[in-house]
């Protein structure tokens, strides 16, 4: 048992007691929120942010939160508190992390994802915990500044383009980043530039009160210059008056000239760290092993799987198809 749970009422004490004393792993929340992680909880709602507390003896113990950017699918590890710097040690959040991960599961999640700083120490903690790093990213901020005249028309994305939105979000993004993440067009808004044949490219969103988040999605096959792409999304967000993040992953990491070009500074080097919840599979009772006649093996017929509802361990089992909450 690692004894962590949800947040109940007589645990806010204990709760602001940590708060201010913990590092964030959400690029989203901490960008665009900040790092209050119960201020996460007011803005997102109860039902995509949830706290999590491991009580111990006397007022020693953990907190953390997990934000649902898309219902129950995919989960991130928004905050963890105390860091590691103020005096938390290995084993009290490799515990956490553990329960934290039984929690998820629990609830129906398949993954908990975490944005690390490259070279922080909480990355070989976090390994150690079953977290593999899938992908590496940058994440570039430019200041209220005045944006040059937009020769590129971005309109916000119509319902019946999801499907030509998904295409071009597979075309740029590999498989295994795809399984583990929710698709963009779960944004807060979708900018599209429409191409000779569907859309040439795609500005995902994220807005918050210190600012927006974005992640842009251009098909290197475009006519265009990814400069003026660019331009003309920084002016639909309307970065002249507020501050304006993108979240570049390496695998489009040639846009990072044009991002310098328009005034963005790379403000951190990130590992995207994953770690998977596991579905316990139970055959049904008239489940049949395999006959053989003379050592060769006969087909039988296939026996359905299902999942029960409990979801614990680090590792998605292959076996049986899941079913989205």
């Amino acid at each position: 048992m690692h004894n962590v749970r949800p947040l109940r009422w007589h645990d806010l004490p204990f709760a602001y007691r940590l708060a201010g004393h913990g590092m964030s792993f959400d690029s989203h929340l901490r960008l665009t929120i900040g790092e209050d992680h119960l201020r996460h909880v007011q803005l997102t709602g109860i039902g995509r942010t949830q706290i999590f507390v491991l009580r111990r003896r006397g007022s020693s113990g953990a907190m953390a939160s997990l934000h649902y950017p898309d219902g129950v699918r995919h989960a991130r590890l928004a905050y963890l508190a105390p860091s590691l710097t103020e005096g938390a040690d290995e084993n009290l959040w490799l515990t956490m992390l553990d329960g934290l991960t039984a929690q998820a599961g629990q609830r129906g999640t398949f993954s908990i994802a975490a944005e690390v700083d490259d070279h922080n120490p909480a990355l070989e903690v976090l390994k150690q915990a079953d977290f593999a790093i899938y992908a590496r990213q940058d994440l570039w901020q430019r200041k209220p500044a005045p944006i040059a005249e937009s020769h590129v028309t971005l309109r916000k994305a119509r319902s019946h383009q999801e499907l030509a939105l998904l295409s071009l979000y597979s075309a740029l993004v590999p498989p295994l980043i795809k399984q583990v993440e929710p698709k963009p067009i779960s944004a807060d808004i979708c900018y599209v530039l429409d191409g000779k044949e569907g859309p040439a490219a795609m500005v995902a969103v994220h807005q918050g009160n210190h600012g927006v988040l974005a992640e842009i999605y251009l098909h290197p096959e475009v006519e265009l210059e990814a400069r003026e792409v660019i331009n003309g999304a920084l002016f639909m967000l309307e970065a002249h008056r507020r501050p304006v993040y993108i979240r570049l992953r390496r695998y489009i990491g040639w846009l990072e000239s044009a991002l310098v070009d328009l005034g963005f500074e790379r403000i951190a080097s990130q590992a995207v760290m994953v770690r998977h919840t596991t579905a316990r599979i139970k055959a049904r009772e008239d489940f049949q092993s395999i006959r053989s006649i003379d050592g060769a093996a006969l087909p039988t017929p296939m026996t359905e799987f299902r999942e029960e509802s409990n979801l614990t361990g680090t590792s998605h089992s292959i076996l049986g198809a899941h079913t989205n909450v």
